[in-house]
């Protein structure tokens, strides 16, 4: 394992154990975002990524290494890292707004233990009525700011007995989850 991955491993495992002290059961996915060959063929939506990721290199020109998104009931993490900047999604005209309660809508960019970090403070949902692009449009954004992984979280229940409050668990792929 390269020190890049050990470090994001290690980063993902901070953050497991943080949200676990705060009695979250949660989930967290670790991959590559999809390579820029599975972005829409759809000028338009290009040029809305594009102009996202110019509105928000006219406010700093951090650049991330790693996104994380913080699932409902975990944007105290973004507490955690030492903050460079936050952007609310309310200052980018026409970006997706969360309507779920906790869900603050910020980028946050800064470090966690030497790593750029851009932190998801909030998302949007599918089921809040918003189309599966509008739903990744973040996460493309976050790409095309300099993020090569994302580690996803989400405050999650489960109907296995295996499973407590408070626990964890680790997927390592989400392989052709939006195409």
């Amino acid at each position: 394992m390269d020190k890049k991955n050990l470090i994001i491993l290690l980063l993902a495992i901070a953050a497991a154990v943080f949200l676990a002290c705060a009695g979250v059961c949660l989930g967290i996915i670790i991959s590559s975002p999809a390579d820029t060959s599975q972005m829409p063929n759809d000028d338009a939506y290009m040029e809305r990524l594009n102009g996202y990721v110019s509105d928000i290199r006219k406010i700093t020109d951090f650049r991330p290494d790693v996104a994380i998104v913080l699932g409902s009931g975990l944007g105290g993490f973004a507490d955690s890292i030492d903050v460079e900047m936050v952007i609310p999604y309310s200052s980018l005209k026409g970006f997706p707004q969360s309507t779920a309660e906790g869900h603050a809508g910020n980028f946050v960019f800064g470090t966690l233990n030497g790593v750029n970090l851009v932190v998801m403070q909030g998302r949007v949902h599918y089921y809040e009525g918003y189309d599966i692009d509008e739903v990744v449009l973040p996460l493309r954004v976050m790409h095309l700011l300099g993020a090569d992984t994302v580690i996803l979280t989400c405050a999650a229940g489960s109907l296995n007995p295996d499973i407590f409050p408070a626990g964890r668990s680790l997927k390592n792929s989400v392989s052709g989850l939006f195409r």
